[in-house]
């Protein structure tokens, strides 16, 4: 995606309902996020069921509909944006645990509804952006072992309560042993090491918010006792939490942080 253009902000909203909508099309591309309820949407011959977490991409000027299965709540977004942008070819994707996307989708809608058009084409932008890092990860996926990709799943899924390995071992359907193998060749560490991984990163993001206490932070990301999480996290990043907090008032967000 080109950073010297920014997409064109047309129309954004929410909807919630269960009559249909009958078949109508856009002049620009349309971002359809289903959060609650199902529906069927008929777009060239094929129908296709979106759930909770389904975001639907339709080109321009392409005739859909949308057949309710009962209530129904989606967002929609509506922009222009050039082929070297971003690809508007008709697909279906599931965000799975994806942190970024829906609240985008949700900030724009908000914003269109506020009036404020003038802010939504840099928020698209950073949407598109998202989109094209979470397509890329389902990429990732597909090309991994059947058994890490469950693994990753439940231990991102899960991450905040107490895991053992035995348990996601247990949910890849391999043994502990051969689920290390898989991560070490892949990653080159260990399955706990990826948790341990995981919840770091949590945690650094957790530390930008000021509301929270480094208790809460410790158990949001899984730790129980906020002691040990302090001795850790000053292990991995050689500070405690507290001045990695303090060090991130003065940083960009996107700044290497070293205490």
């Amino acid at each position: 995606m080109s950073d010297n253009l920014l997409p064109i902000f047309s129309q954004a909203a929410f909807f919630a309902d269960t009559k249909d909508v009958g078949f109508h099309s856009h002049p620009g591309t349309e971002l359809l996020l289903v959060v609650s309820g199902s529906c069927e949407i008929a777009i060239k011959n094929k129908v296709y069921l979106c759930h909770p977490g389904n975001l639907l991409i339709v080109p321009p000027e392409v005739e859909h509909n949308q057949h309710n299965l009962g209530m129904v709540e989606n967002f929609f977004v509506v922009f222009h944006a050039e082929p070297m942008m971003f690809d508007s070819s008709l697909r279906l994707i599931e965000l799975g645990d994806d942190p970024w996307i829906e609240p985008l989708v949700r900030e724009i809608c908000r914003m269109s509804k506020a009036t404020c058009y003038e802010l939504c084409d840099g928020l698209i932008y950073s949407l598109l952006k998202a989109i094209v890092r979470r397509e890329q990860r389902i990429e990732g996926l597909r090309e991994m072992h059947p058994a890490l990709v469950k693994a990753i799943f439940l231990i991102e899924k899960d991450f905040a309560r107490q895991i053992s390995m035995d348990e996601v071992a247990h949910a890849a359907g391999v043994s502990k042993s051969y689920l290390r193998t898989l991560f070490i060749a892949q990653f080159g560490y260990s399955p706990q090491q990826y948790l341990q991984n995981f919840r770091m990163a949590r945690a650094r993001e957790a530390l930008r918010n000021r509301y929270l206490t480094v208790e809460e932070v410790a158990a949001e990301c899984g730790y129980e006792d906020p002691n040990y999480f302090t001795r850790l996290f000053r292990k991995v990043h050689q500070c405690t939490p507290g001045a990695f907090r303090k060090v991130i008032k003065e940083r960009p967000r996107d700044t290497f942080i070293r205490c």
